[in-house]
């Protein structure tokens, strides 16, 4: 449990955030009645926390940077403003990737969604285990950064497996269509980022991207952008700390980069309506 100077902190961050973004979470909301996306990715990257933030259903001062809740099924957040819209989120760990995505992906085939935002994180997958030492890559030889290197390795190869599953339906979809890839978690690998910016543009990601560009042509964009939906050091559920925030990377930094989010997908949004 966190102290007081910590809530202190947590109440000063969500004022601020809240403050920073209604307006464009305002402006989202509105397009968002005549339009319809996807929020999917890997297990563990904030899918459910960015879906809460779009619908008006995430409170920026109670809810917690700390507690991650594995989702087990599809959500459909309703925007508070109208109940007759809807987020889509879709469950992420690989053992119920199998029973949903097939059934979404053929919804983007058809062209019943007008934007799919993926969240990833650059490997940085909050562990659903309550310690890294019960995760599958932790070697009891070894130290725990030498566990978390093969770990931010293998969730990255699972964001690939994710995309390159997406892939065909991106393609088939006949409508315009565009990708958004938000890198979640910012404020604990900054530090890297030029490379995980070439990795989600130029690298095995950003090839796949390139994939499906090259077969639809004009009727496909697609936005990278880096963003902290929450700010706060990745721990286990036993408190184990695995990465710290980088240095430097304060309120107004989250701040911004969830400002910038929705100016994203905005443009995006622009883009797909425009004749």
């Amino acid at each position: 449990m966190t102290g007081w100077k910590d809530a202190l902190e947590i109440a000063k961050w969500g004022w601020d955030s809240r403050a920073g973004v209604k307006p464009l979470l305002a402006k989202f909301r509105l397009w968002l009645r005549r339009s319809k996306v996807l929020v999917i990715g890997p297990g563990g990257t904030g899918k459910t926390t960015l879906a809460r933030i779009l619908s008006g259903q995430f409170d920026w001062l109670l809810d917690s940077s700390w507690a991650y809740r594995e989702s087990v099924e599809v959500k459909k957040y309703k925007l508070r403003a109208d109940p007759a819209v809807e987020v889509v989120a879709v469950p992420g760990q690989e053992h119920r990737r199998r029973s949903t995505w097939d059934g979404i992906g053929t919804d983007v085939s058809r062209g019943e969604y007008r934007g799919v935002i993926f969240v990833a994180s650059n490997g940085f997958h909050t562990p659903i285990e309550s310690s890294y030492k019960r995760n599958s890559h932790f070697e009891p030889e070894r130290t725990r950064d030498a566990f978390w290197r093969k770990y931010t390795e293998a969730k990255r190869d699972d964001e690939l497996a994710c995309l390159r599953h997406l892939v065909p339906f991106l393609k088939a979809c006949p409508l315009k269509l565009w990708l958004a890839t938000l890198v979640t978690k910012q404020d604990l690998w900054r530090a890297q980022e030029p490379a995980v910016e070439t990795w989600y543009r130029e690298g095995e990601y950003g090839k796949l991207v390139t994939e499906v560009a090259s077969h639809k042509g004009a009727m496909f964009r697609y936005e990278y952008h880096g963003c902290s939906l929450l700010i706060g050091n990745l721990v286990t559920a036993s408190n184990e700390y695995l990465v710290k925030n980088a240095e430097g990377y304060d309120h107004r930094a989250q701040v911004e980069s969830v400002r910038r989010v929705f100016e994203v997908i905005d443009g995006l949004h622009a883009w797909g309506n425009a004749k």
